[in-house]
């Protein structure tokens, strides 16, 4: 059994008992996570900021947690000196600042987290004690990673085909993820697009509407735990002003709602308007999302170059996109699960429908770039599709190789090809499905995750969803960012 080591470090810890009854709480939960994570725990409560010798001598701290307002208490040895010394420091521990205040009051030590110090931020609020738990959890132990992942959507496609209502659709679509909640835990909700069908406009606003019902079933209640990118069908084209991004603009804007957190992940390559996001071009549809808690960052790529015939596109991600994924990634710490979304596949695979067996165009360089900024997972949909494909690329005397600073470099991609929710289910895997994923805790010593699916298939006889075939942990395996 692996030991960690705590250092907690708030004013409320004292000889007597704590004014406040979250903390022991806190604490206990802790203790209690880490223990079924198979590690031995050693939780160190000190009340005051004088721990300087504890991160610099032999006692080995692998988390430290630290009052952001421990300011007022403890002049000299406060939270901001005590990040400044840490940042200097070559090796630290994971760091959660936990504060009552809101994120932008914490712009005082964003020079500190720009460094990739401070891997987490810890929110005191009705949810404090269990985004507690979950972020130690994922910083020391690597906690299991559940996901449900859906596309192709294409909200308006039952109703064009007037067979069952989109209506009863839903109902059963929810009833089904009520049966998943109650079988395994879900951290967030993967749509690998294609939202709208014909009308972008108003079919993604009912898109949106979806998504709330979703999200509602499976009991996700914040922005960082929703990851989505654009399909082809969700550009607006008109023959007079040809294809645009602004429907799916507004359904960002509706998704963000009175807060900017979703608009946030496409800050670096889009404009706010109005309330809304603005999207000028593909490469604007960008987006690099943190979810700290999980210990993943996803990137979201537009795969969809616009050919001026309507919803038929190439299947294309331009330079600059290639160039902000390297350069966002390479920003976070190593240890970080890397995933990529996008809509198109990224290798040609069997079973698509017509023209969606297309894949990505210069598939080596998609898998070089990926591989390189440590991407080990990847999403995709488009070809109505459901399959798992693994991908190993080995470099021969490398750079690093032929100068003796290391051996040759290997990495494995796993892509994850996910079906067609809705509109016109592939020959090969004939049947509308969503995927579920568990994602296991990264193991200690090689950093690589088990990786296990099941799939939920729709039976239009009895209008319900059943379990399909499933992929079992120790099949395939997420591997670490060497």
């Amino acid at each position: 059994m692996r030991e960690v080591s705590v250092l907690w470090v708030d004013d409320e810890w004292s000889e007597v008992p704590s004014a406040s009854e979250e903390l022991p709480q806190a604490k206990a939960a802790l203790e209690l996570a880490l223990v079924e994570l198979g590690l031995k725990v050693r939780i160190n409560c000190r009340k005051d900021g004088d721990i300087w010798n504890d991160l610099t001598d032999e006692t080995r701290v692998d988390l430290l947690i630290l009052d952001y307002e421990l300011t007022k208490h403890s002049p000299g040895h406060n939270a901001f000196d005590l990040l400044n010394k840490l940042s200097a420091l070559r090796s630290m521990p994971p760091v959660i600042l936990f504060t009552h205040y809101a994120r932008h009051q914490l712009k005082e030590v964003e020079h500190v987290r720009a460094k990739r110090r401070i891997h987490a931020v810890f929110f005191k609020d009705k949810r404090g004690i269990k985004d507690l738990v979950e972020c130690a959890a994922s910083l020391l132990g690597s906690t299991p990673i559940g996901l449900v992942v859906m596309s192709d959507l294409h909200v308006g496609y039952l109703d064009e085909t007037r067979g069952i209502s989109q209506h009863r659709f839903l109902e059963s679509l929810y009833d089904s993820l009520d049966t998943v909640v109650k079988n395994c835990k879900v951290n967030g909700l993967i749509c690998c697009g294609d939202f709208a069908w014909k009308q972008q406009a108003p079919e993604l606003v009912q898109s949106y509407k979806m998504i709330q019902g979703i999200t509602g079933k499976l009991g996700l209640k914040t922005q960082d735990e929703i990851f989505f990118c654009p399909g082809n069908h969700d550009i607006t084209f008109s023959s007079s002003n040809g294809p645009s991004w602004s429907s799916f603009g507004e359904f960002v804007g509706l998704l963000a709602g009175p807060y900017r957190d979703i608009e946030k992940r496409f800050e670096h390559s889009s404009k706010p308007m109005g309330g809304r996001q603005r999207f000028h071009d593909q490469a604007s549809l960008f987006s690099v999302l943190h979810n700290e808690r999980l210990g993943i960052v996803v990137v979201g790529l537009n795969s969809n170059r616009p050919t001026g015939n309507g919803v038929q596109v190439d299947p294309f991600v331009d330079e600059g996109q290639w160039c902000a994924l390297s350069e966002a990634l390479s920003r976070y710490p190593k240890e970080l699960l890397r995933i990529a979304i996008l809509h198109h596949p990224v290798f040609s695979a069997p079973g698509g429908v017509h023209e969606d067996e297309q894949a990505l165009a210069d598939q080596g360089k998609a898998l070089q770039i990926l591989t390189g900024a440590g991407v080990r997972l990847v999403f995709h949909g488009h070809a109505h599709f459901s399959a798992v494909h693994s991908h190993r690329i080995a470099i021969v005397n490398s750079p690093e190789s032929l100068n003796g600073s290391g051996g040759g470099k290997a990495a494995d991609l796993l892509t994850v090809a996910c079906p067609s929710l809705v509109a016109n289910p592939s020959s090969a895997s004939p049947h509308r499905q969503y995927l579920v994923v568990q994602l296991g805790g990264a193991d200690p010593d090689t950093g690589a995750r088990s990786f296990a699916l099941h799939s939920m298939v729709f039976n239009p006889g009895k209008c319900s969803w059943d379990y399909g075939e499933a992929i079992l942990p120790g099949q395939f395996f997420v591997g670490p960012f060497n």
